[in-house]
């Protein structure tokens, strides 16, 4: 049996009415057809950094069809079989988290994934026409992971969608996801494929969009009565909302922090031989691949002259479910303590420990102007010949309140 594959082609655009879809319809039983925007997104990074105070970032919660008419989907359809009369059909959901728009491949009902892939191109800026391409004859792809609950995942950077640096500052990658402010987006074209088997079968079986809806013609559930065939692409638009974290507060700096596991996991550096170790108190951990996929998480601990700790947070490191190829680290201020997170710094590597000045640590990031949480992505894991791989985790702390007299922190005591 041979199903014919269409490419599924999305273009991220933006108009200004809304309506309700199918995926709002699975938790709701009205329809709100060309109802206002839904209040923006709690987007991750709007939450963790409050130096993207009034930033504007692309919304979830305003994903349209412009070729149904803006019908509101963050959902599109994919189906095994013919588009009017399908196998069987599921969804894939797209969404904004961290510097990433991430794909989301629903499992089929009685079939197994065994594969799924994101075809990409830009087309450009909605409010520019000139700037626009056609859909592609060829697209750049994704190769999405399996997840334990059966879903596929992949995640396209925004510094690939914007062609800006991998390393750039978030609010470049969001200046360029955004590039007409808190109003439309940019436009992308997209392609979804894969391949499904029968439980305890070897029949390897195509998959793909569902064709666009003929304007119109959604009943009154959401449910499409009559597609069209003649594009062979779906268009998804959004628009872009700002920050709603609260600004930065003035900090005072008091030291550097050091992540602690435990007895048994935790270790000196300054039993380490290599630069600036002897007079670091800090530690680092030399977890396994497994315990990564699991997670580890710590104390956030700060230390005064007279060598006294006090826990300012926590911390916790994963590897990344969609590539356990790379780690995330997330750090957390405790709630009511005046202090905020003003720079971070992560080593993870293979041994020998050679520097343990955290400014000479292969990860950074400067002017976090004292925000409580903060999250690191794309971690990438060492490939260690000889033992495990090593992870220092470490920031800069400042008080978030002004304090009368010195501090009895010292900063310069690594």
């Amino acid at each position: 049996m041979k199903i014919k594959q269409t490419m599924a082609i999305l273009a991220l655009v933006t108009p200004s009415v809304r309506t309700r879809g199918v995926g709002d319809l699975l938790s709701s039983t009205s329809s709100a057809s060309g109802s206002a925007f839904e209040p923006p997104t709690d987007y991750d990074m709007c939450q963790s950094d409050c130096s993207l105070h009034g930033v504007p970032f692309p919304d979830d919660n305003t994903i349209q069809l412009p070729l149904e008419d803006f019908f509101s989907e963050r959902c599109p359809e994919i189906i095994i079989g013919k588009h009017d009369d399908p196998t069987e059909a599921s969804r894939v959901c797209l969404g904004f988290t961290g510097p990433y728009l991430t794909f989301t491949f629903e499992a089929f009902r009685g079939y197994v994934t065994e594969s799924a892939r994101v075809g990409w191109k830009v087309k450009g800026n909605r409010l520019n026409p000139e700037s626009h391409a056609p859909p592609p004859l060829a697209f750049n792809h994704l190769t999405c992971h399996p997840q334990q609950n059966g879903t596929f995942v992949c995640k396209l950077p925004f510094s690939k969608i914007t062609g800006l640096a991998s390393t750039a500052d978030i609010k470049h990658l969001l200046s360029g996801m955004c590039p007409n402010g808190d109003h439309e987006g940019l436009t992308l074209y997209f392609a979804f494929s894969g391949n499904v088997v029968v439980p305890g079968s070897h029949w390897h079986i195509p998959f793909q969009q569902q064709f666009p809806c003929k304007p119109g013609a959604r009943d009154h559930i959401g449910k499409c009565t009559a597609y069209n065939c003649e594009h062979q692409y779906l268009e998804v638009s959004y628009r872009c909302s700002k920050c709603q974290v609260a600004p930065c507060e003035p900090t005072c700096d008091i030291g550097t922090a050091f992540g602690y596991q435990g007895p048994r996991d935790s270790y000196k550096l300054e039993t380490q031989g290599g630069q600036h170790c002897s007079q670091s108190w800090g530690w680092h951990e030399t977890p396994s691949q497994k315990e990564l996929k699991y997670g580890i998480r710590g104390v956030l601990y700060i230390r005064d002259k007279s060598s006294h700790f006090e826990k300012i947070g926590t911390w916790a490191a994963y590897a990344d479910h969609a590539d356990y190829r790379k780690i995330k680290v997330k750090y957390r201020i405790v709630p009511g303590l005046p202090y905020g997170i003003d720079e971070v710094n992560i080593e993870f590597s293979c041994p020998p420990i050679d520097n343990c000045d955290p400014q000479a640590y292969s990860y950074n990031k400067k002017g976090l102007k004292g925000v409580k949480t903060f999250e690191v992505h794309d971690l990438e894991w060492p490939f260690c010949r000889h033992g495990r791989s090593y992870l220092i985790v470490s920031a800069e702390i400042g008080s978030v309140k002004p304090v009368e007299g010195e501090h009895e922190h010292n900063k310069g005591s690594y």
